[in-house]
């Protein structure tokens, strides 16, 4: 009697020890790397444990030497550019995006670098933005009659803030005459 034919998840599970990539393992099973991926992924819902080394690394620019994807992975939190991260590492900007979009696809990590479009985006909403100071230096400004006054018109339940806004309100009202 002949030993049943061992199954894809089997033949995966056999070479997935954490030590061999995917394309080593698909060159072992004769499968393609995509499907190696895929059986790996359909093993993980099942709860079997598949490990498959990770092959993200970058390669520094001045020595040459191979930088692993997760030493990017803590600088990119959303606050550096890509440029500022490979100054950090000595390598590329372009390794370091390809890291970040290899630990955001591989691992699902919340990684990101800055963009010229988010730094420029964030650079306009500062210019644009009002800015006049915070509610509490404006009304420690006041004379101690308006200030007082000022607090007693809070209604119970209201912040300062919201009183200081049905005031406005009520003053454009005032002046441009009630909405039809």
């Amino acid at each position: 009697m002949t030993a049943a034919k061992p199954t894809r998840i089997e033949r995966v599970q056999r070479y997935a020890d954490g030590t061999r990539s995917a394309s080593q393992i698909a060159r072992l099973t004769g499968m393609t790397q995509a499907h190696v991926h895929t059986v790996a992924y359909e093993a993980r819902q099942k709860g079997i444990e598949i490990r498959l080394r990770p092959v993200g690394t970058i390669k520094g620019e001045r020595d040459r030497s191979e930088t692993p994807w997760h030493l990017v992975a803590p600088l990119a939190d959303g606050t550096r550019s890509a440029k500022e991260i490979a100054a950090l590492l000595g390598c590329e900007p372009r390794r370091v995006t390809n890291a970040v979009t290899y630990a955001r696809r591989a691992y699902g990590m919340n990684v990101s670098v800055q963009t010229k479009r988010s730094q420029s985006t964030r650079k306009r909403n500062r210019a644009n933005a009002v800015t006049g100071g915070g509610i509490r230096q404006m009304v420690a400004a006041l004379t101690p009659e308006v200030r007082e006054w000022l607090l007693g018109t809070v209604p119970a339940g209201a912040t300062l803030s919201e009183a200081i806004v049905a005031i406005i309100t009520d003053a454009y009202f005032n002046e441009e005459g009630e909405p039809e």
